[in-house]
């Protein structure tokens, strides 16, 4: 066979390959748009599996040293509170608020206000606030 006949072949097997737009969009456009999207999802899909550590912002925690049932150890919920025990504790870190002194509701709503100006300036995760217990008489 001819070199001349070998390259007639292959200009017209090539044009018919350029003319062919189902062939040109999965070689060229497919790929641009696939890969991206396959990168993207699975990266989203890692992030879900993915355990972070929260942190938990305390209000009123200091009448909880007396509790009989302990809530919170060394900085951490207690494990006994999870089901998967350390490991739940683990990821939940207890940032203990300042304690306020007690006014005429003045304290709760100013509690209220600092814990939603810091989970939205994501401080922390989370806010927790235990009202005073009054002493029964």
């Amino acid at each position: 066979m001819k070199s001349s006949n070998v390259r007639l072949i292959l200009a017209r097997e090539v044009r018919d390959q350029l003319r062919d737009r189902r062939t040109l969009f999965m070689i060229f456009v497919l790929p641009m748009l696939l890969y991206p999207l396959l990168g993207t999802a699975f990266f989203k899909m890692d992030q879900f599996r993915t355990q972070k550590p929260m942190t938990v912002l305390v209000f009123g925690g200091g009448q909880l040293a007396s509790a009989p049932t302990p809530l919170i150890e060394d900085g951490h919920f207690s494990p006994g509170l999870f089901e998967n025990g350390s490991d739940g504790a683990r990821l939940l870190t207890v940032e203990m608020a300042a304690e306020q002194p007690p006014s005429e509701g003045g304290a709760s709503a100013d509690s209220a206000a600092e814990a939603a100006r810091k989970v939205q300036a994501k401080e922390c995760d989370a806010a927790l606030s235990f009202l005073p217990i009054s002493p029964s008489g």
